[in-house]
């Protein structure tokens, strides 16, 4: 079985509505890959405590030409209320990745991961500033978040080295 099936499986059979067809809200949207890509809502997801911070998406992508699981931690910011709050969303999603069980994927290729913070027009980009020199650590890898403005094209595949 791949990666993405046995994940998915695991999301399915503790009755939960995690995984959701598209990644985004509103005008905010990453079109990811249509073949072995999952897409988490975290609000949905029985790996969250319900008053714990989590991010919004966390999107697994089996990149099998290039041998890699790729994981995108998405949080979408419509205003800003503190930019410690985002980056602890972002932590906690690759945390969430790491160890639970739920996210566990046997024989495991190179892993990779995108945390990602999108904002809307509404919001100045300076509001956002304090995480741009921020990394999240992943099975010993610090990754730099990155902050985007919404816009309808973003691609997972364009948010890849």
């Amino acid at each position: 079985m791949a990666s993405c099936d046995e994940l998915r499986a695991k999301h399915s059979s503790h009755d939960s509505r995690c995984i959701v067809p598209r990644c985004g809200q509103r005008a905010c949207t990453v079109i990811v890959p249509r073949h072995q890509s999952m897409v988490v809502k975290c609000d949905e997801c029985d790996a969250f405590q319900q008053d714990e911070q989590r991010p919004d998406f966390i999107i697994f992508w089996d990149d099998i030409q290039n041998h890699r699981h790729v994981w995108l931690i998405l949080e979408i910011k419509g205003g800003v209320k503190s930019g410690r709050t985002m980056f602890q969303q972002a932590e906690r999603g690759a945390s969430v990745v790491e160890h639970h069980p739920l996210f566990s994927v046997p024989q495991p290729r190179t892993r990779f991961l995108v945390p990602l913070i999108l904002f809307d027009g509404k919001s100045r980009a300076a509001s956002f500033t304090e995480n741009q020199r921020k990394s999240v650590l992943f099975f010993g890898t610090k990754y730099p978040v990155a902050m985007l403005r919404c816009r309808p094209d973003l691609t997972l595949l364009h948010l890849l080295p």
